[in-house]
């Protein structure tokens, strides 16, 4: 009895193993049959790969993200014809000097047969010039223009049968500085400017500037409507220009990303006045990019409020507002040092020698470029003379701290009396008078601090501004007679 049930047991026992068996065959075989391996756990890796959450950047309804279209370029050729020679200066990189020239990375280390992008200051290097043929380009749309070399808004105006007043309409401009390679839209039948916007400071910066443009180190916002929606690649290369030119000159680079805002009209009240600011901290800097100034003036003020972002996120705290706005000015005039800008010793010589220069060791003012450019031109001055009779690493040192005997082992008193002898030794400006350069500095200072309190968004008002900004402009060429002419037009409109 007991031998017959173990046999049912074993018959039992073998049909269950036979069926067992057979699902594990069968799953062999399905799982080979999908090219996977019954030993990878793909199903799971799967799932928590779609269940990872991401952040995702806050929009506006009403104000969808548009579609990145591909952005026509100009095509350099790398075959140099006349070349001529640059002299490396402090700060200069090579990716900012192929972009200052207009030529491509690629001719400008062929021409020079490096393999690195590694120079040095005093290293003269030779710039292959664009032969004078038509340059390639992507082919804009009916409605576009691609700048070149040497056009203005006025030129590209009369070649469309158009007017300057309705290509800045059509453009989002309030004046008419535009960048070689740059997109500009060309105008309908009956274009129609679109209502005025105050740019966000200190709100809700997200809401304000609502499109993004995604590089590799920051994100670009922007608005609708504004100069920078119209080409936001080219405003981007702006902003690394800036970023390669202080990072080239403090030799250290910038860790993380961080955020550039772009406004296309002055900022809301009560920062008309300002051209830019940067929340550094929150690794944020704004800047005005509404086509006044010109090409040059646009990259100083970019590159400006990004080295305020910079030296805090890399060296701390500023404990100098001085030091701090003589770095950012210092690093802005070397990002537009080949450009046709009076340079800052030249602007500080002027400013000595007619018994004008602000004493940096005094609490001198600090509200904008706009109402005290005298101040911030002369701690530019200030720290260009530290970086050149020190070194960079020392001004970074002395930039949290303002401990200036330990890092320089002298006291601000004692290095702004071998400041002011540097400057007495210098040569003198010439063509350009100290005591009219300087008077015409304070007449245009007292003209924006008298004119953008009460400024109110109208016709009349933005070509008075478009008027005073090419004032500024041409004093800071050192052109007194055209600088006077604007502001006499300005004060009779």
């Amino acid at each position: 009895m007991r031998s017959e049930k173990n046999r049912r047991s074993l018959l039992v026992a073998a049909i269950l193993l036979l069926g067992v068996g057979s699902i594990i065959i069968f799953t062999v075989i399905l799982w080979l049959s999908r090219g996977q391996s019954p030993l990878i756990d793909s199903p799971t890796l799967i799932l928590a790969e779609s269940i990872i959450p991401t952040e995702s950047e806050p929009t506006l309804t009403a104000s969808p993200q548009p579609t990145a279209t591909p952005e026509p370029t100009i095509a350099f050729t790398s075959t140099p014809v006349r070349p001529f020679t640059y002299l490396v200066g402090t700060g200069d990189t090579l990716s900012g000097i192929a972009l200052k020239f207009q030529v491509s990375l690629d001719s400008l280390k062929a021409a020079n047969q490096l393999t690195g992008d590694t120079i040095l200051a005093g290293q003269i290097l030779i710039i292959p010039t664009i032969q004078a043929v038509e340059l390639p380009m992507a082919t804009p749309a009916a409605n576009e223009y691609i700048v070149r070399a040497g056009d203005t808004l006025e030129t590209i105006a009369a070649a469309k049968g158009t007017t300057i007043e309705k290509m800045r309409e059509t453009n989002f401009m309030v004046g008419d500085s535009i960048l070689p390679g740059q997109k500009l839209l060309l105008p309908d039948e009956n274009p129609v400017g679109p209502n005025w916007y105050w740019s966000v400071l200190d709100g809700n910066r997200v809401a304000g500037y609502p499109y993004l443009l995604e590089k590799e180190k920051f994100t670009l916002r922007y608005q609708v409507n504004s100069f920078t929606s119209v080409d936001a690649e080219a405003v981007a290369g702006l902003v690394q220009n800036a970023l390669d030119n202080v990072q080239s000159i403090f030799k250290i680079n910038l860790s993380g990303r961080f955020t550039a805002y772009a406004a296309g009209n002055l900022f809301e009240p009560p920062n008309q006045y300002l051209r830019g600011r940067s929340f550094s901290s929150a690794r944020e800097t704004l800047f005005l990019y509404d086509g006044t100034g010109d090409p040059a003036d646009q990259q100083y003020i970019i590159a400006h409020e990004l080295t305020h972002l910079y030296m805090w996120n890399t060296f701390g705290v500023p404990s100098s507002v001085m030091i701090s706005e003589g770095a950012a000015v210092f690093s802005g005039m070397n990002a537009i040092s080949t450009s046709d800008h009076l340079s800052l010793k030249s602007i500080c010589k002027l400013m000595y020698d007619a018994s004008s220069l602000p004493n940096i060791s005094s609490e001198l003012g600090y509200s904008g470029h706009n109402y005290d450019l005298e101040n911030y031109y002369t701690a530019g001055c200030f720290v260009e003379y530290l970086m050149e009779k020190y070194s960079p690493s020392q001004v970074g040192a002395v930039y949290p701290t303002s401990n200036y005997g330990s890092v320089f082992g002298k006291n601000l008193a004692a290095l702004e009396s071998d400041f002011e002898a540097n400057l007495a030794n210098q040569p003198v400006v010439q063509g350009i008078d100290p005591v009219a350069f300087t008077a015409q500095m304070d007449k245009l200072s007292l003209t924006y601090r008298s004119f953008f309190p009460s400024f109110s968004p109208n016709a009349k008002t933005l070509e008075q501004y478009r008027l005073l900004d090419h004032a500024r402009l041409e004093l800071l060429k050192g052109n007194l007679l055209k600088s006077d002419q604007y502001l006499g037009q300005f004060n009779q409109s």
